[in-house]
């Protein structure tokens, strides 16, 4: 998910707090409230998978707005 698309090629220090919340909300938040709603049904013992980015990991040029750190946060929900 590309969630704040205008504020994506920002450096993190440029980007807006909406910008960074909406990176955050799209990218990571969303996964927290499909799962709150499905996990209901799911068998006991059933996974969750989402799908990352490097700049999780790495930094990536060009790759900024919060982005980066909404896919750190996805990933570390994922293995919560």
């Amino acid at each position: 998910s590309l969630a704040n698309g205008p504020e994506v090629t920002k450096p993190l220090l440029e980007t807006s707090r909406a910008g960074y919340l909406a990176a955050s909300s799209a990218s990571a938040y969303s996964l927290v409230s499909m799962v709150s709603r499905f996990a209901p049904m799911m068998p006991p013992g059933g996974s969750v998978l989402s799908l990352s980015y490097i700049a999780s990991e790495r930094v990536i040029p060009g790759y900024g707005g919060g982005m980066s750190s909404a896919k750190a946060q996805l990933e570390s929900d994922t293995r919560t």
